[in-house]
């Protein structure tokens, strides 16, 4: 089945991005965010900067629903585990 990520734009008041996304078919988020290599998490994370209009300064985190979290800023990531995996509160 796969873990869903959602990722949301820490520099932007917590931001979803709502912008569909190219690597699931059209939704959202994103599957199995945790599992992809480096390299293609941080393509991942160029595109929906660029798909939301956000900047590349932006800071961002994708948190799944099962606990894993992987962040993103000035092209660098971090990976974390957050034993509550609530939704930050969002401004869409």
């Amino acid at each position: 089945m796969g873990q869903y990520f959602r990722v949301y734009n820490l520099t932007n008041n917590n931001s979803a991005a709502t912008i569909p996304s190219t690597i699931n078919f059209g939704l959202p988020w994103v599957k199995n965010l945790h599992k992809y290599d480096e390299e293609d998490q941080i393509s991942i994370f160029k595109d929906i900067i660029k798909d939301n209009n956000w900047k590349e300064t932006d800071k961002l985190k994708a948190k799944g629903d099962y606990g894993d979290v992987v962040s993103y800023e000035n092209g660098k990531l971090s990976n974390s585990f957050e034993e509550e995996a609530e939704d930050y509160e969002v401004s869409e």
